[in-house]
């Protein structure tokens, strides 16, 4: 390797030696920016460290409140769920009575048309034995008038011992 040196002014200058030459400036390079650059550098890092502590307080902040929503959200959540349970239940109470209630109206109804049914059944019975009798007695007085045109009225003496019989047939009165 060949070296190449400039010399710009007396004792000064650059050294093109790779090797050499960059420990020497970086050292000058870090001295200058520590020595000028000090305050400004550490103005920068103190507003940099000033603005992380913020950023923490501020996401500490920001996690309180979360957790604090999220304590909410919870009890929210238990109290919808109890409500719902309470809903759930008396909406099975209320179903149960209201199947009872359909029952027992459904048995009542059961228990009119059975009854509507006897009465119509009691009904119908009456009148059918009523055309029955009505027709009976119909029959029996044409036959009764069919026979009286066929045979002769009963004469004096055939009136007079049916009414001889008939009251030989009545209870003789007891006497004391």
């Amino acid at each position: 390797m060949t070296q190449f040196h400039l010399i710009i002014a007396e004792g000064f200058g650059i050294n093109t030696n790779i090797l050499e030459t960059n420990i020497i400036n970086l050292s000058v390079v870090i001295g200058i920016v520590v020595y000028f650059g000090g305050g400004f550098l550490t103005s920068l890092l103190t507003t940099r460290r000033e603005a992380i502590v913020e950023s923490l307080q501020d996401a500490e902040k920001r996690y309180a409140e979360a957790v604090e929503r999220l304590e909410v959200a919870e009890r929210r959540l238990q109290e919808a769920q109890e409500k719902a349970q309470t809903i759930r239940s008396q909406g099975e109470r209320t179903a149960t009575e209201r199947a009872a209630q359909l029952r027992d109206a459904l048995r009542e109804d059961i228990e009119r048309l059975g009854t509507n049914a006897n009465s119509l059944l009691s009904s119908e019975k009456a009148k059918i034995i009523e055309q029955v009798c009505s027709q009976v007695v119909d029959l029996s007085l044409v036959r009764a008038r069919a026979e009286m045109t066929n045979q002769s009225f009963l004469t004096t003496k055939q009136h007079t011992r049916v009414n001889e019989e008939m009251i030989e047939r009545l209870p003789q009165p007891q006497l004391v």
